[in-house]
C-alpha cells in the first residue's frame, strides 16, 4: 500500500541525482512523490513529473540546490493492487565536508598507572551533530582512552572543550 520511506544521508549533502528503479518486470506503473529536507521539517519536491505521470523502469532526477540531509520517498499510486514497488533508489551526491577537530594539547604525558587529559572541540558550527571516535595513534601500548572515547557535538554547542581522560596500566616487568 502507499506509504513513506526516509533515507537518513547522515550529514548535510548537495545531490547531483537520484535514480529510482519502478517495477519493470511486467507492464506495471507507479506515481510517487519525491522530497529533500535539511532539516526533516520542511520539504521540497525533487521530482514534480512523478506524481503526475505514469513511470515505469528506471527514473533518472538531475537535482541541484542546497545540502540536504534526508530524502523522502512517498508511493502515491500503483497499477497493481494499489502498491507501489520499487527495486532500488539510488541517491548521488557530495557530503559537506566535516567541521575541523581543534586539540587542546599536541601531546600528553601519563605516568605508569596514572592519567592525563587533554580537551576536543570542533573549530566550526556543524549543520548537524557530529560524533567523534577518539582512539590511542601512538605512545605506550599501555596507553588507553578511559573518558570520552566517544564525543557528539551538536550545532549549540559545538565550541565547548569536551574531555578526553587518558590511562597508562602498570608497565609489564
Amino acid at each position: 500500500p502507499p506509504g513513506t520511506m526516509t533515507l537518513d544521508l547522515q550529514r548535510a549533502t548537495t545531490l547531483s541525482r537520484v535514480r529510482l528503479l519502478n517495477w519493470d518486470w511486467t507492464y506495471r506503473v507507479n506515481r510517487y512523490r519525491l522530497e529533500a529536507s535539511a532539516d526533516g521539517a520542511t520539504w521540497t519536491d525533487l521530482a514534480p513529473d512523478a506524481q503526475e505521470t505514469d513511470r515505469q523502469g528506471w527514473d533518472d532526477w538531475a537535482v541541484a540546490g542546497d545540502p540536504v540531509r534526508y530524502v523522502r520517498f512517498t508511493g502515491l499510486s500503483g497499477s497493481a493492487n494499489q502498491c507501489v514497488v520499487i527495486s532500488e533508489l539510488e541517491v548521488y551526491g557530495t557530503p559537506e565536508p566535516l567541521p575541523v577537530l581543534e586539540v587542546s594539547k599536541a601531546a600528553v604525558n601519563v605516568r605508569e598507572t596514572g592519567e592525563g587529559r587533554f580537551f576536543v572541540r570542533l573549530a566550526s558550527a556543524p549543520t548537524g551533530n557530529v560524533t567523534v571516535a577518539v582512539a590511542r595513534s601512538g605512545g605506550g601500548t599501555n596507553l588507553t582512552v578511559t573518558g570520552g572515547a566517544v564525543r557528539v557535538f551538536k550545532p549549540a554547542t559545538w565550541d565547548v572543550w569536551q574531555a578526553v581522560t587518558l590511562s597508562a596500566a602498570a608497565d609489564a616487568n
